[in-house]
């Protein structure tokens, strides 16, 4: 028996302790320190009063002592208290289960890095990591050496007169500040974009080569692709404002940064966990963090641990400090955490929890959604009262869109902005295609299946009846099946009634999938392609056919094989019946009308409005009339050649 069994027979063997630990322990030690307490008093009145001793001793003992037993009782008998007191222990008892249950993950995770998928994501963290992070931390940190270094001579070698060599080493020092600053803007966008991308796509790869079979409850449920595509980029966009947000808990006086820590591990847990099981639409998602909490915070607080642990290292081998690097290597470690959650035995999922206890991190986010809901609440009635007398938007979607599309291809934002501001990944769309860590085949497939849950949504009967009567009615109809909150269903039902909007999504899904990365291919040289199944062929050149020294007309061309080169002598003479005689003049009499024939204008092909299949276009010019190249010419085959 391993050490891992003997570990699970131990914790089996000892659940439940804390029941008996705390129900005759803590009742015995309560006791004895009440009577202790009591006894104080009785000996201060055997050293003021020894003659009322023996008459009241017994009496004020057994009397104190049965009031402190039932206090006791009351204070220990208190639901609330007890329940609160072993779910503490449970709780703690479960999380440091959670911890011990990481480390035989530890290497399956070593021998997945053999997977090609895999060797990808490592691959790229080590190219932000040598192309990004490395270049940035040297140069802020050289850039706050030299900054301090200013100032200090500055500050001891002042100078009041307005032109000076002080004033040249300040006018460079903000220069050099300013330089730093755009670099590392560039910089930094390019980092949050790669790890951000990395770390999404991260889930998916991970879990493809987990040991463990996926989780089968959204099958067995029939969960709708909806609930799928809310979680699909939700999860980024939660993850990264509620980090926003608990930064701000920080900066409450005292105890700001210790809550804040403690919201950040476990808010980090519940990230990693998010992205272990995404197999599971968004609201069992909710479910499983609820009924496993433990699972989330031991995930966190081992992110956490080792954040600080390898931060401190580098920190201290290298003299940098971790304000350079410390939120960039907590995203590689966050990845590493996921790869961890993958290849654990997580536990089942469940359809509902049972657990009821407190979430912060879920209590926050539900107080950030009644504010957003209250704020739009308030501005739906404001806006209408101050646009009452608008008949137009302000701004449509198309206008905006070329507005935008006029300031981003501006030559001011192209030969300024962009090169100082705006990575090279960012500037095009081929450059973001084609960088060297974005998984562009996945992230292509993701926001297509996204744009194709639109459209199919846009479909069903209920959104049908939703976007008829825009009213609160249906926007709960449709909250209480797919879950929203009430102001996104608004909103979503508003963007699929906006005509542009939706014309705008259908051009991104028809343009998306010709958007490949790599080099396009070189098209076919004309001289010498074969089409599929073509054999190559010697072309065969004959001379001009000359009859009478005289070329032959290109409008009479004759096969070489049809002319008759035997003597006239040998040519044999067949005597023609009246049915032939008959036939060729009927031919010859067709030939003199059709020779006579003018083109009638009422057999002119003229432009219809509505084609079948084919349209006008193809027949008809821009300005809708017909093209004299493509007009039908009437032929007939039994015409004679005509010599």
């Amino acid at each position: 028996m391993g050490w891992w069994d003997k570990w699970n027979a131990v914790k089996e063997t000892v659940k439940g302790w804390g029941n008996g630990i705390w129900n005759v322990s803590v009742t015995d030690t309560a006791d004895r320190l009440i009577k202790e307490a009591l006894a104080v008093p009785q000996k201060a009145r055997r050293v003021v009063n020894p003659k009322l001793e023996k008459v009241t001793q017994n009496t004020e003992i057994i009397v104190f002592t049965e009031n402190a037993k039932e206090l006791g009782s009351k204070i220990w008998n208190n639901a609330t208290l007890a329940d609160g007191v072993n779910g503490l222990f449970n709780f703690s008892y479960n999380t440091a289960g959670r911890l011990l249950e990481q480390l035989p993950a530890v290497p399956r995770v070593a021998r997945s890095v053999v997977n090609p998928k895999v060797r990808k994501i490592a691959y790229g963290i080590g190219r932000i990591a040598v192309e990004d992070v490395l270049p940035l931390v040297v140069i802020s940190y050289s850039h706050q050496l030299l900054q301090e270094q200013g100032k200090d001579y500055l500050h001891d070698h002042p100078n009041e007169a307005w032109l000076s060599a002080q004033t040249v080493l300040q006018l460079g020092l903000w220069l050099l500040w300013l330089a730093n600053g755009a670099y590392s803007i560039r910089k930094k966008t390019q980092i949050t974009v790669r790890t951000t991308v990395l770390a999404l796509e991260a889930g998916g790869i991970l879990n493809s080569v987990k040991p463990n079979p996926p989780m089968t409850l959204c099958e067995q449920e029939k969960c709708t692709t909806l609930r799928f595509l809310k979680g699909s980029f939700r999860d980024l966009i939660e993850y990264w404002a509620t980090k926003a947000a608990i930064s701000f808990i920080g900066y409450i006086p005292g105890v700001g940064g210790g809550l804040a820590a403690a919201f950040n591990i476990y808010h980090d847990g519940r990230y990693v966990i998010t992205l272990a099981v995404p197999e599971l639409c968004s609201r069992h998602q909710e479910q499983y963090l609820r009924e496993y909490p433990e699972l989330a915070l031991s995930h966190g607080i081992t992110h956490y641990v080792l954040s600080c642990y390898i931060n401190s290292m580098i920190e201290h081998y290298t003299g940098i400090p971790s304000v350079f690097y410390g939120t960039t290597m907590q995203q590689f470690l966050l990845i590493g955490q996921i790869a961890l959650a993958t290849q654990m035995t997580l536990p089942p999922p469940v359809r509902e929890s049972l657990r009821n206890l407190p979430d912060p991190v879920a209590a926050y986010n539900s107080l950030v959604g009644f504010i957003v809901d209250t704020v739009l609440l308030g501005l739906k009635v404001q806006i209408p009262r101050l646009l009452r007398e608008q008949k137009a938007p302000l701004l449509s979607l198309e206008d905006a869109s070329r507005y935008a599309e006029v300031i981003w291809s501006n030559p001011v934002s192209e030969n300024v902005l962009k090169p100082v501001l705006v990575p090279r990944m960012l500037r095009s769309r081929k450059a973001f295609i084609n960088d060297p860590v974005i998984p562009w085949p996945p992230l292509q497939r993701r926001t297509m299946h996204a744009l194709d849950n639109i459209n199919e949504v846009k479909g069903y009967m209920l959104t049908k009846v939703a976007l008829l009567p825009p009213s609160s009615m249906t926007a709960k109809v449709v909250r209480s099946i797919f879950g929203w909150p009430k102001s996104v269903v608004e909103l979503l039902l508003n963007l699929m009634k906006n005509e542009q909007f939706m014309r705008q999504l259908e051009s991104i899904r028809h343009t998306l999938p010709a958007l490949q990365s790599g080099e396009a291919p070189s098209l076919p040289a004309t001289e010498g392609f074969l089409l599929r199944g073509q054999k190559q062929e010697t072309p065969e050149i004959r001379p001009p056919l000359q009859i009478e020294g005289k070329s032959l007309d290109p409008r009479q061309v004759i096969p070489v094989s049809q002319i008759s080169l035997q003597p006239v002598d040998k040519v044999k003479i067949v005597e023609i019946t009246e049915e032939e005689a008959k036939d060729n003049k009927q031919s010859e009499k067709t030939s003199d009308t059709l020779r006579k024939r003018k083109l009638d204008p009422s057999l002119v092909i003229r432009g219809r409005k509505d084609t079948n299949g084919v349209g006008t276009a193809g027949f008809f010019g821009e300005t809708g009339k017909l093209d004299p190249r493509k007009v039908i010419v009437q032929t007939d085959t039994n015409v004679s050649l005509i010599t």
